[in-house]
């Protein structure tokens, strides 16, 4: 398998039929790290780890088209035509439309529960002092800086 090959490639399973259609520009890495995450039970697609677990050999991997020029363009082609039950995302390299489960968001959600960031923050006059200096002091340096 060429390693650098820029290609459509799906991976049916032969029981079922069901099919997931991918593109990349190195196949057998590609490959590979699904292969990888398939063994290792993490893979971010749970219809192909449930496949996966049932019976590895029922998965195969064949390139559909090779040698492209615009990869995305052909694998939405193939999306379209096959319309595959194993892929998640119905548009090529792009999750729009794709909709989380509640359990899904509910679980995103308690995950960053307690996480810092700022949006939404409102800052004590404490801080916000502080953040002042801080500008004033970086103001300052640039100044100097640009007059030397």
């Amino acid at each position: 398998m060429k390693n650098n090959l820029n290609c459509v490639y799906k991976i049916e399973n032969s029981l079922t039929e069901d099919i997931y259609i991918g593109s990349t520009k190195y196949l057998a890495r590609r490959k590979g790290e699904h292969l990888y995450k398939l063994r290792n039970r993490v893979h971010s697609n749970k219809q192909l780890q449930v496949l996966f677990d049932k019976d590895p050999s029922c998965l195969s991997f064949i390139v559909l088209e090779k040698d492209i020029i615009n990869l995305k363009e052909k694998e939405q082609y193939y999306l379209d035509v096959y319309t595959p039950s194993l892929n998640v995302c119905k548009k090529a390299d792009s999750s729009l439309g794709y909709k989380h489960s509640e359990e899904c968001k509910k679980a995103m959600s308690e995950a960053r529960k307690g996480k810092q960031n700022s949006l939404g923050r409102i800052n004590t006059p404490e801080t916000k002092e502080k953040m002042r200096q801080s500008a004033l002091r970086r103001f300052e340096l640039e100044r100097i800086r640009n007059n030397a």
